[in-house]
């Protein structure tokens, strides 16, 4: 993982042993700008971190 762990402060008291875990069963995904990463109602596969840059969620209601 080119970002490591460590360097994002919501890790910053995990132990290297942990920091090596996380990278291990890690996967780096680099979105394209407006590119979208799931949508409402998508069948959870994974946890995400937003190690650098933004993310904007949008959550569908009954008025559009």
């Amino acid at each position: 993982m080119a970002t490591s762990f460590s360097a994002h402060p919501l890790f910053q008291d995990l132990g290297p042993d942990d920091i090596s875990t996380l990278d291990l069963f890690s996967e780096e995904k680099i979105l394209a700008e407006y590119e979208i990463l799931f949508r409402q109602g998508d069948e959870a596969s994974a946890i995400y971190f937003v190690m650098d840059g933004k993310l904007e969620i949008y959550k569908n209601n009954p008025e559009g």
